[in-house]
């Protein structure tokens, strides 16, 4: 149950929560915030640039520094970070505490939390996380001079995996703290498991991004494109390149290739 919901039901105390909704609201969408920053980075890892593109274009390392840095600060701040009165989930967990109504929710929060082993698993994500940040946050960015190479793309997705696992820590005391009645805190095009009223599953804005890059690139288009340049690629084809440009070329109405 969110925070919100809470506060407008008689659970928790809504004098407290109007005066501290700006800074609740902040910590719940810094959550939102860096669960869609690494649904982004998962989808810009998995499209081939290096066969589309031959290699990955700037613009796009710059993004992926830009996403891969925020969502670290965006971790460290949420349980680390007490200046200018922010909540991190440490201390909001204790103020909701204070401020239900009702025992018998007091009692539940208590339960969940003690599930999780809060209070110790909140102090080894604020370790975690400052080593992650101190180690990877500003000190292991892509050139600015050229585009990434594929041993940097390598490196970064071996470390992605890393701030993947601390966002699933954040995401575990998030949870808790909100009964544990929420999942991937993803805005819903992102969600995978959200269906809209009308039982549509809408295309979100990354996959109709990359579904146009690809439909229009010139790899994908180059047998129709360039007959003389296409000639002399498709020599130096294996049939698994072959294979794998017709997976595409299918999907987009484009006729096969041989």
């Amino acid at each position: 149950m969110k925070l919100q919901v809470m506060a407008t039901t008689d659970i928790l105390n809504q004098d407290w929560y109007d005066k501290n909704e700006k800074p609740i609201n902040s910590l719940q969408q810094q959550v939102y915030r860096v669960n869609s920053n690494i649904h982004i980075l998962e989808k810009i890892f998995l499209f081939p640039f290096e066969v589309v593109y031959s290699d990955y274009p700037l613009v796009w390392g710059l993004i992926i520094d830009s996403l891969f840095e925020t969502s670290a600060l965006i971790i460290w701040k949420s349980v680390v970070d007490t200046e200018s009165g922010r909540y991190t989930v440490q201390k909001l967990k204790k103020e909701i505490y204070r401020n239900l109504v009702d025992a018998n929710y007091r009692n539940r929060l208590k339960e969940i939390c003690k599930d999780v082993d809060f209070d110790r698993s909140a102090t080894k994500l604020r370790k975690e996380i400052t080593k992650f940040r101190d180690e990877h946050v500003s000190s292991f960015s892509f050139k600015i001079n050229g585009a990434p190479t594929s041993r940097e793309i390598d490196g970064r997705k071996l470390i992605f995996e890393e701030l993947k696992e601390l966002r699933y820590d954040l995401n575990l005391l998030y949870n808790a703290i909100n009964f544990n009645t929420e999942g991937k805190w993803l805005p819903n095009q992102y969600n995978p498991d959200f269906v809209s009223p009308d039982g549509k599953k809408e295309q979100s804005d990354i996959d109709q991004l990359f579904e146009t890059l690809m439909k229009y690139s010139n790899w994908l288009n180059l047998p129709e494109r360039s007959a003389n340049i296409w000639s002399v690629v498709r020599k130096n084809m294996s049939e698994s390149d072959v294979a794998y440009m017709n997976k595409y070329r299918s999907f987009y109405g484009l006729n096969k290739i041989s």
